[in-house]
This record gives C-alpha cells, structure tokens and sequence, in this order.
C-alpha cells in the first residue's frame, strides 16, 4: 500500500550539513513570516527526523533538553543506524519525511533534509515549494559543536550517508546562503520569503 500523495502542503526546504544552522535559519524564517504575511501564510518547522529522535530518546529515557546538548552527539549514531540503516534501508525509504508530512498544516519548513528522496517526496505533496542550502565553514560548524555539546564535530557521523547524500551542488537549491557567524540575514531572508510566496496560488 502507498502513502495517499496530493498537493496541499507549500514548504520552504532547507538543506546543509550538521551544525551549518538549518535550524536557527528556520526558526528566523518563521519569525519573519509572522511578522510580514498574514495569518494564513503561519509556517510551522517540522523535521524528518523528529519521530525518529523521539523513539530513540525514549527507548533511552533522554530528556529532550538533554538530547539537545550533551547527550546529542552520543545518540547521533542511534538516530543514523536506526533511522536509515534499520527502516529506510528495510522499510521505506520516504518514512520519516512522509510521517512528517502528516503534521496538519498547510505551511511548513522543513529544518532538516537529507536525502534526494526527502526532496522529491516533499515535492510530491506540495503545490509550492522553495529549497535553501545553508552552508559554514568546517571551522565555524567544529566550534558550534563545541559549544553546544562539549565535542567536536563527529568524524563517523560526517561519513554516514545523512550527511553526503545531499551536497549543495544539486540543480533544484533555489538559494545558498553561508552562515559563518556574521548573524542572521534578515535582507536575505527576505529575499527567500518573497520567492515562495510568489509561487503561492492563494
């Protein structure tokens, strides 16, 4: 049996490797939104790896706070090992992004795409679609984790597939934008919202 597949959700995608911002660049974005569309046009930020994260979390009894901090790079090669090399490698390979694409709402940011396939099955839902590459320096991203979680950059984790299979490179990234500490780009951001909301058939 497939997933029942329509065009009703309209999703900014944003794409880039561990600690390069996505999440910060979303939750920015969100706040932008708000502030200068209309109600109707609320975005809420889900993540394909978010039930993934919570199952593990709870099989290890972590808090979410803790799973945030300290305790994020020791589960990052749970959430790998179960979430592609257990179900999308035995399962389904669309089953995170399709259960994320449950979430009842009409305008969504996606904060963490990974693969090709996340891409095309957000496409297959979506009458509107916009994707941004959030790109940093190793440097900048080694001293965020440092930071965040009192470790640096996991080598095995950047070689696992969730971090390779998307580059940067690909023909459909509608925007790249660098964010190497200078701040959040609100001109850029902008920028972005303006693009989406153009193709949005209200």
């Amino acid at each position: 049996m497939e997933p029942i597949r329509n065009k009703v959700k309209r999703c900014i995608v944003l794409g880039g490797k561990m600690y390069s911002g996505k999440s910060y660049y979303a939750r920015a974005l969100q706040k932008l939104a708000y502030m200068d569309s209309s109600p109707t046009t609320a975005f809420e930020i889900v993540s394909c790896a978010s039930k993934l994260k919570e199952l593990i979390n709870t099989y290890y009894g972590v808090s979410y706070l803790d799973a945030q901090g300290t305790q994020k790079e020791m589960l990052r090669p749970e959430y790998q090992e179960f979430g592609t090399e257990v179900v999308r490698k035995h399962y389904k390979d669309d089953f995170w992004v399709t259960i994320a694409l449950r979430e009842p709402y009409k305008y969504l940011i996606f904060d963490d795409v990974r693969y090709p396939i996340e891409v095309s099955t957000i496409k297959d839902h979506s009458s509107a679609v916009t994707y941004v590459w959030i790109d940093a320096s190793d440097e900048v991203r080694e001293a965020r984790c440092l930071a965040r979680t009192g470790f640096p950059l996991p080598i095995k984790s950047q070689g696992h597939s969730s971090e390779n299979s998307l580059t940067g490179e690909e023909a459909f990234w509608d925007f790249r934008i660098t964010n190497n500490n200078e701040g959040f780009s609100e001109k850029s951001a902008k920028i972005i919202l303006d693009k989406f909301l153009s193709s949005v058939q209200f």
